[in-house]
């Protein structure tokens, strides 16, 4: 019974201390219990998370392709807008389409009418230089040829008259010489001058402003200038004074021997001259217009074209052709007509008895009558502006010293006009 009691007893033990073993296998281990890891386990790493994938680009809608009409449409509305450059680069990618190749003229010729436009306006706006510039970048485009070479006789620095001669300096101040009976050098107190004339017994400067100067004789008002405005270029012979607008309109006061002389209505002059006897008009198509008493046929010009410059003389009318060439028009009765064989030629002059031609190469050629030595310029050299009084020659060169031939070498008509060669720093022509 006893050893019965005693097993049962050791059974109960034997359970309890097998509980506590499987109780013990499923809880934490204490610190001092705990189990040295082995040295070659590896250290588990964290595995990053794989990047997202990214989402695709969708791929752009195509723009639907203009039609040749849209197309038309964008090169026009650009032309309509004044963008003739890109306008052209849209007719011609469109490759004859329609009338592109019209709408392609249309463009250049409305960009040269803009150029041309502005070379107007220059020249209105006095800055002649810059207005010959644009119209010789215009080439043969409307009358732009004949008017840059009009404007390089619009600045006339040096003039000579009857009986004295005139310049203008580089400050715009004038000098002159010659016979001052009736006070027509008297210009000492003239400033801003950019271009002189020289009658018989007047002077006429234009300034800078448009307006104009005068002394000297006055008896028949040809020195009544000083309401005159918007004046390029003036003409001055015998008493009368000739003014050129920048409109291309001309006006006139004084008398010739036939007459007054009053606006006649001439439109689109580019250039003028003035006689004794006659007054000469250059349209800007190369024309020429002419009123006066005519006694010598010197009036008998409308049948010259290609006309760039002109010039008046006593009973002569003296034209340049745009080739180089000269041609005349009445009195020959001292040979001042013989100009035919005349070639490369850029500037003209005329005088009572003589005719100039200025050559390209800065030479001087005369025809007419030397009884006063006015002819006397075979060895001048780099001239580049010339002027004739009734008798004698004058000279400006590219230094801006000025040469003359005449009659002061005859006691007999001694005045002192020749007496130019201490002249210096005079304007030179544009």
């Amino acid at each position: 019974m006893k050893m019965n009691r005693c097993k049962a007893a050791c059974s109960l033990l034997l359970a309890a201390i097998l509980l506590l073993a499987l109780a013990g296998c499923g809880s934490p281990a204490a610190p001092a219990a705990e189990t040295a890891r082995p040295a070659d386990a590896a250290e588990t790493v964290p595995t990053q998370a794989p990047a997202a994938e990214p989402e695709p680009t969708p791929e752009p809608t195509p723009e639907p392709t203009p039609s040749p009409d849209e197309l038309y449409e964008a090169a026009a509305a650009l032309a309509e807008a004044g963008d003739y450059e890109q306008a052209i680069a849209a007719f011609e990618a469109l490759d004859g389409y329609k009338d592109s190749a019209e709408q392609i003229e249309a463009c250049r010729a409305a960009i040269l009418d803009t150029q041309y436009e502005a070379a107007l306006t220059l020249y209105a706006n006095r800055d002649f230089a810059a207005a010959k510039e644009a119209f010789e970048a215009l080439g043969d485009y409307k009358d732009s040829f004949i008017r840059a070479r009009a404007i390089r006789g619009i600045r006339q620095t040096i003039a000579g008259g009857s009986l004295h001669t005139l310049a203008v300096r580089q400050d715009g101040s004038v000098v002159g010489v010659g016979n001052n009976l009736r006070h027509m050098i008297d210009v000492e107190d003239w400033t801003d001058i950019i271009s002189v004339a020289a009658g018989m017994e007047h002077s006429l400067g234009l300034k800078a402003d448009g307006s104009v100067v005068a002394c000297g004789e006055n008896f028949f008002r040809n020195c009544d200038v000083s309401d005159w405005t918007d004046i390029v270029a003036v003409s001055a012979a015998f008493h009368q004074s000739v003014g050129l607008r920048a409109d291309g309109t001309v006006i006139a006061q004084g008398q010739y021997v036939d007459g007054e002389l009053a606006e006649q209505g001439w439109t689109d002059i580019v250039a003028i001259a003035a006689s004794s006897s006659h007054v000469l008009g250059l349209r800007s198509d190369g024309t020429v217009l002419a009123l006066g008493a005519n006694r010598s046929s010197e009036c008998e010009v409308s049948d010259w074209t290609d006309i760039i410059a002109v010039a008046a003389g006593d009973g002569i009318s003296v034209g340049l052709r745009a080739d180089g060439t000269v041609v005349t028009a009445g009195s020959n009765k001292y040979g001042q007509g013989e100009v035919s064989d005349w070639t490369d030629i850029v500037a003209i002059a005329a005088g009572s008895m003589h005719t100039v031609g200025l050559r390209a190469d800065g030479t001087v050629v005369t025809a007419g009558s030397n009884a006063y030595l006015q002819c006397e310029v075979g060895e001048w050299t780099d001239i580049v502006a010339i002027a004739a009084g009734d008798v004698h020659t004058v000279g400006l060169r590219a230094d801006g010293t000025v040469v003359a031939a005449g009659p002061n070498s005859n006691p007999m008509q001694y005045d002192g006009r020749c007496l130019v060669s201490e002249w210096t720093e005079i304007m030179l022509p544009d």
